[in-house]
């Protein structure tokens, strides 16, 4: 609305994407993972250990027996203490480490290097002041409120010598308003080339319903009202209501609706580089700059219910069109988040953009009804490929605690809004056009 527009398919082509990719190939340099990346050390401390290297992977692997004293020093081969493998920690007497028993190994039930490794980095986190929670799960919810600038919607038209116009007849076109929200959440999955990686789960809702009256439509002396068909049967061009007196073949009330709903379902993986993640600044103090990358794929089922008719007293006439749509789309979404947080408060700052290409297919039914004569249905379906994005700035309060509030502003453009074309001359069919919308956001994480 995953929460927001240029002309059609123009922002992907995905021109942002090669950026991301040189983000991610530069970032994880400045990862927490990869302070000492393939050095070999040795650690001192109690028990019979002696030695401790970290892989490719950069993960722990052992060199000896025993336990490894995660608050010893730690030297390299000749003797000198260098840092260790997850920066410069403070010392910790060892009757104040208190094994983790979430991070044991499987077959003994005893802590291995590996699982030392992931409790220095817990170490770590919660000297700076940060909340690291023991399951690496969360859960969400969110509420957004938006503007939507929806495309043209073209009705009714004139013929004037015999040439069609239905650029100058009676369209629809306005900002509405969306109400949505969502639920989801998120579970580590392990790490990979160093980095933790996570599973994120995200189901989300959005709505647009207007009605009311529009008005009238007067085509104008000596010029035809044209009341485009849908390609039904004999008179599936349409009407063509002749001029005469002034005003005989005008519109003069008319009435709309349009019933839009989108729930989407997205599933994705992230993860998170840090730079210039250190201690200079003292203990506690969480000042390094973030990226979160992601990626993953997302299905969308839209409904679309749309009606608009009329009267023309002059004929004794009504009208009326009716459509009905829906839309089974199959994403793939690329895009990431940019963190910084405020030194000595709970605030981050947080900027981000994703991209989003949809394959769509569309099926439903257009239909007219005009005093008289008998109803005229065409079914439609169309299958295409179009994109969407996202771009938001946001502020996060309670970042390194258990319970966080994000407030964001957001915009971006749809590029599967469905839309009927009729022409006055071949039958409707389905085209996707472009939205943009605009809004804000409330989001609560709990973290778990």
């Amino acid at each position: 609305m995953n929460g927001t527009e240029l002309p059609r398919n123009s922002l992907l082509r995905l021109s942002f994407l090669p950026i991301l990719a040189v983000v991610l190939l530069a970032l994880p340099g400045c990862s927490i993972f990869d302070d000492n990346y393939k050095k070999t050390v040795i650690t001192g401390g109690s028990g019979n250990w002696t030695g401790t290297s970290i892989s490719d992977n950069n993960q722990a692997v052992q060199e000896g027996g025993g336990m490894a004293s995660v608050n010893a020093p730690t030297f390299d081969e000749e003797g000198n203490v260098i840092e260790d493998a997850l920066g410069d920690l403070p010392a910790t007497p060892p009757s104040e480490v208190a094994p983790r028993t979430d991070y044991p190994d499987k077959a003994t039930g005893q802590e291995t290097p590996a699982s030392a490794y992931e409790r220095r980095l817990a170490q770590r986190w919660a000297q700076r002041g940060a909340y690291e929670p023991p399951n690496d799960a969360s859960a969400h919810a969110y509420l957004a409120a938006a503007r939507i600038g929806l495309p043209k919607y073209k009705y009714l038209g004139t013929e004037f010598g015999g040439t069609i116009n239905l650029d100058n007849g009676y369209r629809l076109q306005d900002d509405e308003s969306s109400i949505g929200g969502g639920v989801g959440g998120s579970f580590g999955i392990g790490t990979f080339g160093g980095q933790r990686l996570r599973f994120n789960l995200n189901i989300a809702r959005n709505e647009v319903d207007v009605s009311g009256p529009r008005g009238g439509f007067d085509p104008g002396p000596g010029t035809f009202l044209l009341i485009p068909g849908t390609g039904d049967g004999p008179f599936g061009a349409g009407f063509a209501l002749a001029p005469g007196a002034p005003g005989v073949n005008a519109v003069t009330t008319s009435d709309y609706r349009l019933d839009y709903s989108q729930t989407s379902f997205t599933g994705k993986f992230s993860t998170d580089f840090w730079c210039d993640d250190d201690d200079d600044d003292g203990p506690g103090v969480f000042s390094g700059l973030g990226f979160t990358p992601h990626f993953g794929l997302t299905y969308n089922r839209i409904r679309f219910e749309q009606n608009f008719g009329g009267a023309v007293p002059g004929f004794g006439v009504n009208f009326q069109y009716d459509t009905s749509l829906r839309n089974n789309s199959y994403g793939v979404i690329l895009g990431g988040q940019v963190m910084k947080p405020i030194t000595g408060s709970p605030v981050m700052l947080r900027a981000g953009l994703t991209g989003q290409a949809d394959f769509n297919r569309a099926k439903g039914s257009d239909s007219l009804d005009f005093t008289g004569f008998g109803s005229q249905t065409m079914r439609v379906k169309n299958n295409d490929t179009t994109f969407s994005y996202t771009a938001n700035a946001g502020v996060t309060v309670g970042a390194q605690a258990p319970v966080r509030f994000d407030l964001d502003l957001f915009g971006g453009g749809i590029g599967n809004t469905p839309s009927i074309v009729r022409d006055g001359v071949g039958p409707s069919r389905i085209e996707f056009e472009n939205s943009s919308f605009y809004g804000t956001a409330l989001r609560t994480t709990l973290r778990f």
